[in-house]
């Protein structure tokens, strides 16, 4: 743990107690949230049904989560800078709520892209906020793992959600009841930050540079904005977040079931799988980087393993077995991608880390709001007309992989990035080097 000195020079050491408790009610968040968005995944034939969306009108539903987290990114990640993460995690917390509560009444497609929408605003501080508290309560050596792990909480929420949410709509007998009650959950976990979170061990939040104005806030945008390297480890993001933005939140049950001819449920639980294999990955990756003190090494290593699997998984035949083998790879392989946000934390000021990280996920973030619907495009226009006796369409595994193909394009050009991300170091000053607190 770090310690920290207040204004009289006194040694404050908070207890990992402490640390660890604020740090777990905050990831809760993230994880809880991450239900809500993998519930088009789970949920998506109902939705179709039910508010009568073709494909593309579906993954247009589905993007609208991202299209309210992918840009409120920058916005939450400089809230949190000025005004501090337990605020803007209540903020949060209270438009997931509405948003949930919103969705759970639609009767039509516009009130529920609404709903979605704020599901998605709500959750934009779900991750910065615990990032955020994670620079000032743990000390660098551990920051990369610490990231690791909020990323880690909310891919096993995603694992969850199919059981979770069919078990609640199954209970409830109408996915807008389950949604009524699910969302009370967000006014429990409300209490919990208002009650045990703090900023800081001295309890007080200072913005970073004392004073806010609008002056002060387009300098601290300028300095990240302008950074070419931000740039490029946010789209690097963006390629290796596809298996979970695009595969697991979205199309991967529908190509789960063309291809092996399996029940959605069944399919869905396939695809939760890229989620747990990003758990185990994601804090395997971490720990190496903080213990080598590099990080591009390991993007390098991500984008060709990646690869292998994607063009696997993809493009060829095999068993159900193999699939499920395959998909827990390719989440595990991807995982590399967490890296991004402790190399935009040690690219910029220390006091910048929340505008930092909230930029990186924007890009990062942006492949759910613009992948979702091009592949639910692509489909449409390579659907031969088909319909099921339940009027639902008809698509070949043909139709998946070109679709997905886009997927292993973006892969591609995420290993070419790699050439071009500067070595951080796991944070260490370096001679000649841009780094600094």
């Amino acid at each position: 743990m770090k310690e920290k000195r207040n204004s009289s020079g006194k040694t404050l050491s908070p207890t990992t107690k402490t640390a660890l408790l604020i740090w777990a009610i905050t990831t809760s968040f993230h994880l809880y949230q991450f239900i809500f968005r993998n519930s088009p995944a789970v949920l998506g034939d109902v939705f179709a049904r039910d508010l009568h969306m073709s494909a593309a009108m579906l993954g247009a539903f589905a993007s609208m989560y991202y299209w309210a987290y992918s840009p409120l990114q920058v916005v939450m990640g400089l809230l949190i800078d000025n005004f501090g993460p337990k605020k803007i995690a209540l903020l949060g917390l209270s438009l997931c709520m509405i948003g949930v509560f919103i969705l759970g009444v639609a009767h039509n497609v516009f009130i529920a892209c609404f709903g979605r929408f704020l599901i998605g605003a709500g959750a934009a501080s779900s991750f910065l906020a615990p990032i955020r508290l994670s620079t000032i309560w743990f000390s660098k050596n551990h920051l990369a793992f610490a990231i690791s792990m909020v990323s880690a909480s909310g891919k096993v929420g995603g694992a969850l959600s199919g059981v979770f949410l069919l078990g609640f709509v199954g209970l409830f007998s109408s996915w807008r009841a389950a949604f009524i009650v699910l969302g009370a959950v967000f006014i429990i976990l409300f209490f919990a930050v208002w009650r045990f979170v703090r900023d800081t061990p001295e309890g007080r939040f200072v913005a970073p540079s004392g004073k806010i104005s609008f002056h002060s806030i387009a300098r601290q945008l300028k300095t990240v904005f302008s950074s070419p390297a931000i740039w490029m480890v946010g789209i690097y993001g963006y390629s290796m977040y596809l298996p979970i933005s695009v595969f697991s939140d979205m199309w991967g049950p529908s190509f789960v079931k063309t291809l092996h001819g399996v029940a959605m449920e069944e399919a869905s639980k396939t695809t939760s799988l890229v989620l747990i294999g990003s758990c185990i990955g994601a804090p395997a990756v971490a720990y190496i980087s903080d213990r080598i003190k590099k990080r591009v090494i390991c993007l390098k290593a991500s984008v060709v393993a990646s690869l292998l699997i994607a063009s696997s998984l993809f493009f060829f035949e095999h068993s159900l077995m193999t699939t499920y083998i395959l998909v827990t790879l390719f989440g595990a392989c991807c995982s590399g991608q967490i890296l991004i946000f402790a190399i935009g934390t040690e690219l910029m000021p220390k006091k910048l880390s929340g505008t930092a990280t909230g930029i990186v996920n924007m890009i990062n973030m942006a492949g759910g709001a613009l992948h979702a619907p091009l592949i639910g495009k692509i489909l449409d226009v390579m659907w031969s007309g088909a319909i099921d006796p339940n009027g639902a369409p008809v698509r070949s595994i043909s139709d998946y992989r070109w679709a997905m193909s886009t997927v292993v394009v973006c892969i591609i050009i995420a290993g070419v990035l790699t050439f071009f991300i500067p070595e951080t170091y796991g944070g260490a000053r370096k001679k000649g080097k841009i780094f600094s607190e």
